[in-house]
């Protein structure tokens, strides 16, 4: 907004110090002409032209002076803006990583769960004959049991290592990705902070 106000402020004061000019020629360029009065009287409006002339030229310079003031803030608010996407960016990264571990660490534990049933029915022979048919011919209970067993082992080892990195995940996301993200935003505001009031003060 400030910005803004300063690049409009601007435009209007070298509109203002452009027409002070004009007028400032156009006055000696018609006093100054054969038929005109001379004397004192073109000697005082030579003193008032020259006088608003330099203030057309102090008002070009200040002018000048509000644009660049308007770029630095524009410029502090794009690269402000930029550090803002940033790190919002990083931050969803960092909670997509955590949630995407514990949604694979419950897809692990339905998967032991799921195992682990099948295992505790073929131990308690709960499965019917105690045959079961595989790729390389029928299975006795045992062998089946067996199988199951060692699927059940691989999915518990699975499924640790899967809760060991959920874990891992969400730590570093309370201790070190939303801190530093919470951080380098405030960095962020503060920096933008002074350099609204130095700009503030210039004006």
């Amino acid at each position: 907004d400030f910005a803004g106000f300063l690049k409009e402020r601007s435009s209007l004061e070298e509109k203002h110090a452009q027409g002070l000019k004009k007028l400032c020629k156009s006055t000696h360029d018609s006093s100054h002409r054969p038929d005109s009065r001379q004397g004192s009287y073109v000697a005082q409006l030579d003193n008032v032209t020259r006088v608003h002339e330099r203030m057309a030229d102090n008002g070009v310079q200040f002018a000048l002076s509000l644009h660049q003031m308007h770029e630095d803030l524009s410029d502090l608010a794009n690269n402000v803006e930029r550090g803002r996407k940033h790190w919002k960016q990083t931050g969803l990264n960092a909670e997509k990583r955590a949630q995407d571990a514990e949604s694979t660490m419950e897809k692990a534990k339905s998967k032991y769960d799921s195992l682990a049933e099948d295992y505790d029915r073929a131990r308690t022979g709960d499965k019917g004959s105690g045959r079961v048919f595989g790729l390389k011919g029928p299975k006795s209970a045992a062998q089946h049991e067996e199988e199951l067993l060692k699927k059940v082992q691989a999915a518990d080892a699975d499924y640790s290592g899967k809760v060991q990195t959920a874990l891992t995940l969400r730590q570093e996301l309370l201790n070190s990705s939303r801190p530093q993200a919470i951080r380098a935003l405030q960095e962020l505001i503060t920096e933008c902070d002074s350099a609204l009031t130095l700009q503030l003060q210039k004006f």
